[in-house]
């Protein structure tokens, strides 16, 4: 198998940065239609939120990763960690009592 070429790789990027601003924003439609009509949030929401918060947790990370000796990163990495741990904690709860 042979290597991809920076041209083939720009192309790659751009087709997974454009199939991932669809989903984004068909998840944010999605939700906003479905809170209208409901009245309520749905779990959509939470997953839109946790996967975004996963998205700038690990693009920092890899950041701090390439360079070592910036530590700026280093915080938001932790506050991303820290604030996906409490929304899965909130939503483990709200699932628990679900249907009650």
């Amino acid at each position: 198998m042979r290597k991809m070429d920076e041209m083939e790789r720009h192309f790659a990027d751009q087709s997974i940065k454009n199939a991932y601003l669809f989903m984004v924003v068909s998840l944010f439609i999605y939700t906003i239609f479905k809170q209208f009509q409901t009245g309520k949030w749905d779990f959509v929401f939470l997953i839109l939120i946790v996967q975004n918060l996963i998205l700038i947790g690990s693009d920092q990370w890899l950041k701090h990763r390439a360079d070592r000796s910036d530590k700026g990163p280093a915080h938001v990495l932790y506050m991303t960690i820290v604030f996906t741990a409490i929304l899965l904690a909130i939503g483990a709860i709200g699932l628990m009592f679900h249907g009650k």
